[in-house]
């Protein structure tokens, strides 16, 4: 059975996967933290969802991180390896080659003097994009399997799908599509291939793809540049989060995916819910333009007020509210903050303003901080 298809032909098995794990367990210290260069490839895939199934805590950041950045975030948290491209010329200092992992090299790094007591955290994703914020949200082992049987249960994910990788790893949304079809022994063909270049549609189109997702950026550039008839016609559904889409690019890909019979989901998430909160049906999808839709399985919604007092009627505006137990356990800006534990308890205070309808059907009205949406990645204004 397939694990990982790369574009360059290579194929991993599940065996395969299986094998190196049982490698790895022999190799690396447990509960330590290991920083993951990731991109779109085999070895990234299967070294970081690797590590986190030996119960080491990761840390996927973009591979394209400036050298002085990668440097704070050594310094600041300390972690015991580092996982990267074999082509890339590290320029930290490091403790030697531990193992190969296909196209990706890990290395140990210094040991920390603070050990990793929280046996429930398993994986450090930050919540900007590239303002250098050290500001991680910490998810646990149950809020990672939490949001992925959640989503196979409403999206009907099983063995037999091969989700197309457009969205980087690092990214909770980009992580999350995959973390939940490894769940159900799914296929991942991994591409680095922009979804605007002829070679990820040949790609995807050779290798059967059934799913991919994407922010409101991806959609409004492939209306742009008139790419519906390169979608394979092995696509059973596709998925859109990160941001609101608008009508108008909306309504393109639900023509789309109409004329060539694949649902269209659309999706409301933060990386503190691993990420994902809501669904809208693509039944609904022309019933309920605008809609978040309705909770995932496992969720639920309340709208506040200002005095934190439920609104209870249909058309009220307040803070959305978010109860599950994919809620992360906090946040991490130092090696300490990893043994916090839970704060959150369950409950996730969105920040943003929203109603439901007589249906209930969740919408967003705005957000109560300061922060935008640029591609998907979210942007804290007051940081910059």
């Amino acid at each position: 059975k397939p694990f990982v298809i790369s574009e360059s032909g290579i194929t991993a098995s599940y065996s395969d996967w299986f094998t190196i794990q049982n490698e790895l367990r022999n190799l690396v210290t447990v509960r330590s933290l290991v920083i993951v260069l990731t991109t779109n490839s085999l070895g990234s895939v299967a070294g970081l969802f690797g590590l986190l199934n030996i119960s080491t805590v990761v840390m996927p950041v973009d591979a394209r991180i400036p050298t002085d950045e990668l440097i704070a975030l050594v310094e600041t948290f300390e972690p015991e390896y580092l996982l990267a491209p074999s082509e890339l010329q590290i320029e930290i200092n490091t403790n030697g080659l531990v193992s190969n992992i296909f196209d990706y090299n890990l290395y140990a790094l210094n040991k920390s003097k603070n050990p990793i007591l929280d046996d429930d955290l398993a994986l450090l994703l930050t919540t900007s994009g590239t303002t250098g914020s050290h500001k991680f949200v910490r998810l646990s082992y149950e809020n990672i399997k939490s949001n992925a049987s959640s989503i196979v249960n409403y999206l009907k994910v099983d063995s037999s799908d091969r989700a197309v990788t457009v969205l980087p790893l690092h990214y909770s949304y980009g992580f999350s599509i995959i973390s939940s079809h490894l769940s159900v022994g799914a296929t991942i063909l991994v591409t680095n291939s922009s979804i605007v270049t002829r070679d990820f549609w040949t790609f995807a189109n050779s290798y059967g793809a059934t799913t991919f997702g994407g922010v409101p950026f991806t959609f409004q550039t492939m209306k742009q540049m008139r790419m519906k008839k390169y979608g394979p016609k092995t696509l059973r559904y596709v998925t859109q989060a990160g941001g609101k889409m608008s009508d108008e690019v909306r309504n393109w890909v639900a023509e789309w995916s109409h004329d060539q019979d694949f649902d269209f989901i659309v999706m409301y998430g933060q990386t503190e819910a691993s990420p994902r909160m809501s669904y809208l049906p693509g039944s609904q999808l022309n019933q309920k333009p605008g809609s978040i839709g309705i909770a995932i399985p496992g969720g639920r919604f309340e709208i506040r007020d200002k005095d934190n007092n439920e609104l209870t009627k249909p058309g009220q505006v307040g803070e959305i509210w978010y109860y599950g137990t994919n809620v992360s356990l906090g946040y991490a800006e130092s090696r300490k903050d990893l043994n916090l534990g839970d704060t959150n308890f369950g409950l996730l205070k969105t920040g943003d303003l929203g109603h439901f309808d007589d249906d209930g059907f969740y919408f967003i009205d705005g957000r109560i901080s300061r922060f935008i949406k640029l591609f998907g990645t979210r942007i804290n204004l007051d940081e910059l």
